[in-house]
């Protein structure tokens, strides 16, 4: 049944028919939403790169807007072309997240992707409140580590950005206390020492 949904839907896209329609009618024989994820996977990878994937996963927001993986989804496929898209997208969609009682987890990560994507338009000051949002949701302990790391190592990534090196420097220490990759952040904080903020690499 899927193979024939995603052929349907790609033979209604090389006839560039009324793609809304053939869409509802495709989903209107998948009896789960775990379908519809899983039919928006199998289109990824026959129309990879094609704008209309887009599109489709718009129309599937419009059929299921409570559901925050569809969001997610979108904002993975307009991320690397349209950060500002992308932004809005997950920015729009955290209230389905806060609605929830044990999405504490997905709220971290949407905040970090939130704070990558404004990294990536310059807007170093918002992604460091981003940064301060995903520490302040995050209550799981089984990876706290991995978060921890992360976040305050892009935090202080965004601090050294704006030449606030005092608050960068302080960041990396508590990134240290998280991971057993150090040397990398280790040299950041030499550098800072050195007063070669300016030469600090940021990659990630």
């Amino acid at each position: 049944m899927m193979k024939k949904a995603v052929t349907k839907i790609y033979n209604a896209i090389q006839r560039n028919e009324d793609l809304k329609e053939t869409f509802n009618s495709v989903l209107d024989i998948l009896p789960e939403r775990a379908e519809t994820e899983q039919l928006l996977g199998e289109l990824y990878e026959v129309l990879k790169g094609d704008h209309r994937l887009v599109e489709i996963v718009d129309l599937a927001i419009e059929r299921e807007p409570e559901n925050f993986q569809l969001y997610s989804y979108k904002a993975f496929l307009v991320g690397k072309e349209n950060p500002k898209l992308a932004i809005k997208t997950l920015s729009e969609s955290l209230p389905l997240l806060h609605q929830s009682n044990d999405e504490e987890h997905d709220v971290t990560w949407t905040y970090l992707r939130i704070a990558e994507l404004l990294d990536k338009t310059g807007e170093h000051e918002e992604s460091i409140a981003a940064c301060k949002l995903a520490l302040e949701y995050y209550t799981e302990d089984e990876i706290k580590d991995t978060i921890y790391w992360l976040t305050y190592k892009f935090r202080g990534e965004q601090y050294l950005k704006l030449n606030q090196k005092d608050k960068a420097r302080s960041d990396f220490l508590c990134a240290l206390r998280h991971t057993r990759f150090k040397k990398d952040i280790i040299n950041k904080i030499k550098e800072i020492d050195r007063g070669g903020v300016n030469e600090i690499s940021t990659a990630k």
